[in-house]
C-alpha cells in the first residue's frame, strides 16, 4: 500500500471513528436502541487506527526508539487524539503532498 493510500484509509477511519464514537455516546445517553451498534463501529475504527499506527511506527526507521515508546503508549491510551497528532506528523515526515492527504 502506498503512503497516499495509507493516509486516505487512516484519515477516513479516524474521522468515522471519532464521529461514530461521539454520536454513539450521545445515543447511549438517550437510551437509543441502536447505540451499541454505533459504538461498535467507532470501536472498529479505533482498532484500525491503532493497527495502522503501530505498523507504521514499528516499520519506520526515521523514528527513534524513545519516540516509538511514546507513540505506542499514546496510541494505546489516547487512540483518537494520538491518531490526529500522528496523522499530522506522518504527513510532515513522509512529505505527503496535500492533494492526496
Amino acid at each position: 500500500m502506498t503512503n497516499g493510500n495509507k493516509v486516505i484509509v487512516y484519515r477516513l477511519s479516524l474521522w468515522i471513528g471519532i464521529s461514530t464514537a461521539l454520536i454513539g455516546f450521545y445515543l447511549h445517553r438517550t437510551d437509543f436502541i441502536l447505540s451499541d451498534l454505533v459504538i461498535a463501529i467507532g470501536s472498529i475504527c479505533a482498532l484500525i487506527i491503532l493497527i495502522f499506527g503501530l505498523i507504521d511506527i514499528f516499520s519506520n526507521n526515521k523514528i527513534k526508539k524513545t519516540e516509538k515508546i511514546m507513540w505506542v503508549s499514546e496510541f494505546i491510551f489516547l487512540t483518537f487524539i494520538a491518531g490526529i497528532l500522528y496523522l499530522r506528523s506522518f504527513k510532515k515526515r513522509n512529505y505527503i503532498n496535500k492533494a492526496c492527504a
